[in-house]
């Protein structure tokens, strides 16, 4: 009845019926009064809610309709999955096989019955949908920025300069020294204008960046 008036059951985080607490399987009935509201935040999927099993970490899994922010969230430091192209059951499958979070602006898809842990952004813009997801799970604390690829979603180490050096431009050679690498696709990250781009537009969403990160 609740995801018959577009509410997923993702977004429920409590149920009572006459004041007292209720699960989905509730069968309403004349003269009961029942409600429905929203999760508490911030949310902490290690933990069950009565709703929902706990997952062991946090790791998200992305819509193609929210794919503008997986690079924020890589940046921010948190396993995100994204395939671009995957159809909705086999995210809904994902989500249950690899215990991820899934992240869209699709109802119909949080609707489904594998999905256990989602959460439907309202903002259309990536930096909005950031903001979102750093409220909703408490993230604007959190350990591992920039120290995962922003393309495949693996951590990344750090280099020696003169391993490296044959890789660089002419000035990024000259003003640049800390380099981390990536072992899946090879590429090379530094503190470079890309990287304060990327620092502010944490901030801006709510991230608190420890000095030792920037």
């Amino acid at each position: 009845m609740v995801e018959s008036l577009g509410i997923p059951h993702t977004e429920v985080g409590r149920i009572t019926a006459n004041g007292r607490d209720a699960g989905f399987s509730l069968q309403p009935a004349p003269g009961r009064q029942v409600r429905v509201l929203g999760h508490d935040l911030p949310l902490d999927v290690t933990r069950s809610d009565g709703f929902r099993e706990a997952y062991p970490r946090l790791r998200f899994l992305v819509d193609d309709n929210a794919a503008g922010v997986v690079m924020l969230l890589r940046a921010l430091g948190i396993d995100t999955r994204w395939d671009r192209g995957t159809d909705d059951a086999e995210l809904a499958a994902i989500s249950s096989d690899e215990q991820r979070v899934l992240l869209t602006r699709d109802r119909g898809l949080l609707m489904r019955s594998k999905v256990q842990h989602g959460r439907l952004l309202r903002s259309q813009r990536p930096d909005g949908q950031l903001a979102e997801v750093v409220r909703a799970y408490g993230l604007q604390q959190t350990n591992g920025i920039m120290g995962r690829c922003l393309r495949c979603n693996v951590m990344t180490h750090y280099v020696e300069k003169s391993d490296v050096l044959h890789l660089l431009e002419p000035k990024t050679k000259k003003y640049y020294n800390e380099f981390r690498h990536c072992p899946q696709c090879g590429g090379l990250f530094w503190k470079g204008t890309h990287y304060m781009h990327l620092i502010n537009r944490l901030k801006n969403a709510g991230v608190e960046i420890a000095a030792g990160s920037l």
